[in-house]
């Protein structure tokens, strides 16, 4: 049988791969299962190895990763794929060895226009792998915490879901990291050892320019974000985001637009609309968009090393509330 799983997380489709064949082969035998890698291997080698036999004639396993030929990515191909055979590829796909299962996994969308793809919609079962649910990331933290002996409450894991941002990879790269600090795992681990992700962090910050007085809290997030490995180069698109949207939002609201279709119009979440609404008692649409033109110029002196980083952020974030607030 041919499998083809395609999602936004390698390491999700290989996690899925390993979840199906369970119980039917031993992943720790080569023999029985084989890995190949799409950017060091040929699709002509994978072919051949499905068609083979196994010694003592057992149910086998060949996997290939990265398969960026099935992609609608626009991406440059790697050198190998001038010594790709895909005529081969479509033969195996057409009469598949029947004692061999082939699993094609690939990162992103598959694109509709490919032949192979149009004939594995036909031959093969498609499969796309998203981000788990609620319920799979307890399972997946659970499954870690047998693995380290450990245990791990539903507060903590929905914490650690949050600050990965519901990426597969992350999350468990965290879970791992917790438990080797700790085998019983609760939120003031998660909260001590765990980031936020950086648009939580820039957020708080957009929230504290805007909403107080003192500069004292914005600056406190800066210099915690540059602490944490984040620097001004990596700072200012994120918060310039957070103010282009606001700039969407002001002049939508400016047509009479009601919440529900601002939320539709920008494909958000209801409530960021209203958080965003709120804001809009402090800043107008023309100041939103000088906000926005003079991080743009802040970041241009930067690239022409006119000015220090950190010390350019912070005289922004200082003069804030003078250069814009007050002029409503």
């Amino acid at each position: 049988m041919i499998y083809f799983f395609y999602g936004p997380d390698s390491t999700l489709l290989s996690q899925k791969v390993k979840t199906e064949v369970r119980g039917k082969v031993d992943i720790s035998d080569q023999l029985q299962f084989i890995k190949f890698n799409s950017f060091q291997d040929t699709v002509q080698d994978v072919v051949m190895e499905s068609l083979s036999t196994s010694f003592l004639g057992e149910p086998k396993v060949v996997v290939l990763e990265n398969c960026y030929f099935l992609s609608n990515s626009k991406e440059k191909v790697p050198p190998l794929d001038k010594q790709q055979d895909f005529k081969s590829l479509i033969d195996y796909i057409t009469f598949p060895n029947p004692d061999t299962n082939l699993y094609l996994l690939m990162v992103g969308k598959p694109n509709k226009k490919s032949e192979i793809v149009s004939l594995l919609e036909k031959k093969a079962i498609v499969v796309e792998v998203n981000n788990l649910t609620d319920e799979e990331f307890v399972e997946t933290a659970n499954a870690l915490a047998k693995e380290y002996n450990g245990d791990i409450d539903r507060e903590s894991v929905t914490e650690i879901v949050k600050r990965s941002g519901r990426d597969y990879t992350m999350f468990v790269n965290n879970v791992r990291k917790l438990f080797t600090y700790t085998n019983q795992i609760r939120i003031m681990d998660v909260q001590q050892l765990v980031n936020n992700p950086l648009s939580d962090d820039v957020f708080s910050l957009f929230e504290s320019l805007i909403n107080n007085d003192r500069p004292t809290q914005a600056i406190r997030i800066t210099r915690n974000l540059f602490k944490m490995g984040y620097d001004t180069y990596k700072l200012l698109p994120v918060l310039a985001s957070q103010f282009s949207f606001l700039a969407e939002v002001a002049y939508l609201d400016s047509r009479g637009s009601t919440e529900k279709e601002i939320a539709d119009s920008l494909r958000c979440h209801p409530y960021r609309v209203k958080c965003s609404r709120r804001n809009l008692k402090y800043l107008d649409f023309n100041i939103i968009i000088e906000i926005m033109a003079d991080l743009s110029e802040l970041e241009r002196n930067l690239k022409y090393n006119l000015d220090d980083p950190q010390t350019a952020l912070e005289l922004f974030i200082c003069n804030f509330r003078k250069n814009y607030l007050m002029r409503k």
